[in-house]
């Protein structure tokens, strides 16, 4: 805290140098700023300095310490003064602590009794000072949070009944700057849609945008405050505009905001209301006009009052369109699902008064999950979890535009004939799995085909066909090729060529090894001479290079 100054009048000289020089007033933090022998002087010195503390003689030639103390209050000069009287002035004293004076010394005096005087005057300037400022803190912190005071009160305006006798009053409090006459509430919604997914960061850079751009555009001709709900929409209360249609300011704020921002919003407007008790009917509205964006898609304005035609009543479409569809999901038909699709879509379009959108999300979803239960009965159960699944990604998008929903039944009954589609391609696979693992299980043998496809319970000619449709290769071919790689492994174990030969199932060794050459391109012996020489490299390798692995080099030699 800065020095207080402090002033020293009296016409007697030896008073003002005892009162200045005797005592060290810097220890105490207090700067003499100056001194006077009359009042008049005295006055002048006070409103040029403006002192903390003055002390005076209250009894000074050309003006007294009253007639200056009633001055110094009709001009406020923030002065606190100690008088200085004989006893014969008490009562001239008295009048001037009545008018104001601090304290009074009664002379003569001791420079404790001085000091005392200035030390109280000093602990209540600082205490005053002490006040203000936490005062002026006080002013500061309610300036920066009125703002967030007025969303609160805007935001109880909307959600709830309010007290209106103080509402005038609180009003003025939180500086809101619109007339409580007429008032009317908007709902702002950007598009996002539910198959945009933004991150969280650039989600709120375009709500900040969309928001600075709507309250450039709206209060440069109307008065209102603007709030961000929780669910991130901004909803406005505001006067409605006297020198601009409504709709024409509309219309402007979603070219502005597609134009700065590359996004669109829709708009919900509630009735023009008459008091602010009312904020919370015009709200309601608000928020049921922005649902029907899920007809527009976005990019609209939808004005309550253009609601009042629509329908309660859910849409309807042929029982047989359903069966129709089912069939065709079943044969794994696409384009035929398509068909059937645009045709009921047609008939909810066709609707001349489109339902709350609620209705028509529960139609959609309604569809889709009667297909899913349809399809549950036809498919495997990791099929069944997959399909339940999008199924339930399906629904999230709650808040998808009717033709989103459009889009997604669609795609979900093509995700249906997929799954039926690859079920018929399923068993083919299933067959082939099975074939193999039998003649994994009896490359030791020399099996037929005939005995091959038994264990499959096709007929050897059906199954020879499709065997090499899904493979490439005949049962012979795929057979010898999985006895020539058991053949390598045992090589490598350090197994001897003749006794391979007869695990194999092949009795004749020269045999074996002129296939093994056919196949490999060396003989056995050859093979496990090249692994033992690739093994000895590798080893020294391993030693000069800790990072290299010796299971690697076997692994690569495995599968040459």
């Amino acid at each position: 805290m800065d020095n207080l100054t402090m002033c020293v009048m009296d016409d007697i000289k030896a008073v003002v140098k005892g009162i200045t020089s005797t005592i060290l007033w810097s220890d105490y933090n207090i700067d003499i700023i100056g001194t006077a022998s009359d009042g008049e002087e005295g006055l002048r010195l006070i409103r040029e300095q403006k002192p903390n503390i003055v002390i005076t003689d209250i009894r000074m030639p050309q003006l007294d310490g009253l007639e200056m103390i009633r001055r110094m209050t009709a001009e406020e000069l923030p002065t606190k003064v100690i008088f200085m009287s004989g006893y014969t002035d008490f009562h001239y004293a008295q009048e001037a602590i009545r008018l104001g004076a601090f304290d009074y010394l009664l002379k003569p005096f001791t420079q404790p009794q001085i000091l005392e005087a200035v030390m109280k005057v000093k602990q209540a300037i600082e205490l005053e000072q002490s006040r203000s400022s936490r005062i002026m803190d006080l002013e500061k912190k309610m300036k920066k949070s009125t703002p967030y005071l007025r969303q609160d009160y805007i935001r109880n305006l909307l959600h709830y009944t309010v007290d209106t006798d103080s509402l005038e009053e609180q009003w003025q409090f939180l500086q809101i700057g619109m007339k409580l006459s007429p008032l009317m509430v908007m709902v702002i919604d950007i598009d996002f849609g539910a198959h945009q997914q933004p991150s969280t960061g650039e989600r709120e850079m375009v709500r900040f945008a969309v928001q600075n751009i709507m309250e450039e555009t709206l209060f440069a001709h109307t008065e209102g405050v603007m709030v961000r709900e929780e669910n991130s929409q901004l909803v406005v209360l505001f006067n409605p505009p006297p020198s601009i249609p409504l709709r024409e300011l509309l219309e402007q704020c979603l070219k502005n905001v597609e134009r700065y921002t590359r996004h669109t919003i829709s708009i919900g407007v509630g009735t023009e209301i008459a008091h602010p008790r009312l904020v919370n009917e015009s709200y309601q509205q608000a928020e049921k006009a922005i649902a029907y964006k899920f007809y527009s898609g976005g990019n609209s304005v939808i004005y309550f009052n253009g609601l009042r035609k629509l329908s309660s009543t859910a849409p309807r479409f042929k029982p047989d369109k359903e069966k129709e569809l089912f069939y065709a999901i079943r044969c794994g038909n696409k384009s035929r699902t398509d068909e059937i699709l645009d045709a009921i879509f047609l008939e909810w379009t066709l609707n001349p008064y489109p339902p709350e959108p609620d209705i028509m999300v529960n139609m959609f979803y309604g569809l889709a999950f009667a297909v899913c239960r349809m399809l549950s009965e036809s498919i495997a159960e990791e099929e069944r979890t997959e399909l339940e699944t999008s199924l339930a990604k399906v629904k999230e998008n709650m808040s998808s535009t009717y033709y989103g929903w459009m889009y997604d039944v669609s795609e979900f009954c093509h995700r249906g004939c997929e799954l039926m589609d690859s079920g018929l391609m399923k068993d083919n696979g299933q067959v082939i799995t099975k074939a193999k693992e039998y003649i994994h299980e009896h490359l030791h043998t020399n099996f037929t085909v005939n005995e091959c496809a038994k264990a499959v319970h096709l007929s050897p000619s059906y199954f020879a066909n499709l065997f090499k449709k899904e493979t490439g290769l005949t049962i012979a071919q795929y057979k010898t090729a999985k006895r020539i790689e058991r053949a390598k492994e045992l090589l490598i174990e350090g197994i001897q060529v003749q006794e391979i030969a007869l695990m194999l199932g092949y009795e004749d060794r020269p045999y074996f090894s002129e296939l093994f050459r056919k196949h490999s391109g060396m003989t056995p012996t050859s093979f496990r001479q090249l692994y033992m020489e690739e093994q000895g490299r590798d080893c020294t390798k391993t030693k000069a290079d800790p990072s290299f692995s010796s299971v690697q080099v076997q692994g690569e030699l495995a599968a040459d």
